[in-house]
């Protein structure tokens, strides 16, 4: 990676940061989390959790792992996946199973908010699954 390139990767991580700081931690509520939970395919979240969905999605955090689910069961079982960023290399399956999709999806929304290894946010998310 060239200077520039490094340059630009880093002005990109400080605008992640700002971003996270300003606009997305005030986000990360109790309500938020519970209206994820009671439904995480949701066409019609608030505008609070559509904005913290999009950040997510929109994984910034390039060193951390990126989350699939796996049918393993038709209709009854889903495994959490890592998929891994190197080209080539499929899904690693985890240990980690759900008997509904619903919880499987709301515990891939978690370990995001805990991905972004923000101290106020890691606090918020286990509260809130406790």
């Amino acid at each position: 990676m060239n200077d520039a390139m490094k340059k630009a990767a880093a002005a990109a991580a400080d605008v992640d940061q700002h971003i996270l700081e300003t606009r997305i931690r005030p986000l990360v509520t109790p309500e938020t989390i519970a209206e994820h939970q009671a439904d995480p395919f949701g066409a019609g979240h608030g505008p609070e959790l559509e904005m913290l969905l999009r950040f997510l999605r929109r994984n910034p955090m390039r060193t951390k792992p990126r989350y699939l689910l796996v049918e393993t069961v038709p209709y009854k079982e889903w495994c959490l996946a890592l998929y891994h960023r190197r080209r080539g290399e499929g899904p690693t399956l985890t240990d980690t199973r759900f008997t509904s999709r619903e919880a499987a999806q709301h515990a891939i929304f978690l370990k995001r908010l805990l991905d972004l290894d923000d101290p106020t946010i890691t606090s918020v998310v286990e509260a809130a699954e406790h």
